[in-house]
């Protein structure tokens, strides 16, 4: 998919090298398997939707083909960048920018009892989200994003292909904006085992200064930075976690947090 025009022809030349810890990954028998499976969305004509046999999961994927999608597949299907070692079980997690689902159906294939709550903004992904997701009671989708309280949003570069839609904050903009702490209230949870955050940029404003009133109530997160478009806030939200108690680490394009002491998980 050709880049849009307000994201920077560098942003691949920055990330590549966050990959090659994975690399290896790419040839266990079980990445292998995947990765032929995922050839008719390589190979189909671009935006053609494919449906796709994942080795191990309940239930095959519609994928669009030579899109993002496929993007995301390697990085999660083969890569396994979706991993907290420390996370043994989880009953309760936030998944923002949910695009299709793929991360979704991970985390619920890998817990299988947990709730899952994806958060997404753009209604062509949410169509495919919803269709990907319908077999399983425990994802709950939800057409809104993730911000740093209740409020409305707007897209800010519409534009702009679908998975890199930015919002800003708008009193009469059309999405729902939710907090952390306004889901987990929804949930009737007091904790969260994951939160996991994909929102090009908007993670500047959830962990911004009002992050503190939620995130000792979550024990994982895993985040990616988008500093391509928030110069600096890539520091910032380290700062906030590791005072906040979490261990920071890596896993491709996620920067992890381990909340110290929860030695349930440990």
């Amino acid at each position: 998919m050709t880049a849009p025009a307000d994201a920077p022809a560098l942003q691949p030349r920055i990330r590549w090298w966050r990959h090659l810890a994975e690399v290896p990954r790419l040839l266990r028998p079980r990445s292998l398997h995947r990765a032929v499976k995922l050839l008719p969305a390589i190979l189909a004509p671009a935006g053609r939707e494919v449906r796709i046999e994942v080795p191990g999961w309940r239930a095959p994927v519609t994928l669009r083909a030579r899109t993002s999608d496929v993007m995301v597949a390697i990085q999660l299907l083969l890569m396994d960048e979706l991993t907290v070692p420390e996370l043994g079980e989880a009953t309760l997690i936030i998944d923002a920018g949910a695009n299709i689902g793929l991360s979704a159906l991970t985390f619920a294939h890998k817990w299988p009892g947990a709730t899952i709550i994806c958060l997404e903004v753009d209604d062509a992904n949410l169509d495919v989200l919803r269709r990907n997701t319908a077999g399983f009671p425990g994802i709950r989708v939800v057409a809104a994003g993730l911000w740093r309280r209740s409020a409305r949003l707007r897209i800010s570069n519409p534009g702009a292909a679908s998975w890199v839609f930015r919002v800003e904050e708008d009193e009469h903009g059309p999405i729902e904006g939710k907090g952390v702490a306004e889901l987990l209230d929804e949930a009737g949870a007091s904790r969260l085992d994951l939160l996991k955050v994909d929102i090009e940029g908007a993670e500047t404003e959830v962990f911004g200064a009002e992050a503190g009133a939620w995130l000792d109530r979550v024990d994982h997160v895993m985040v990616e930075l988008h500093e391509v478009f928030r110069p600096g806030s890539g520091a910032a939200i380290r700062e906030t976690l590791e005072r906040s108690g979490f261990r920071l680490s890596r896993s491709g394009e996620y920067l992890v947090g381990t909340r110290t002491g929860r030695d349930r998980y440990l």
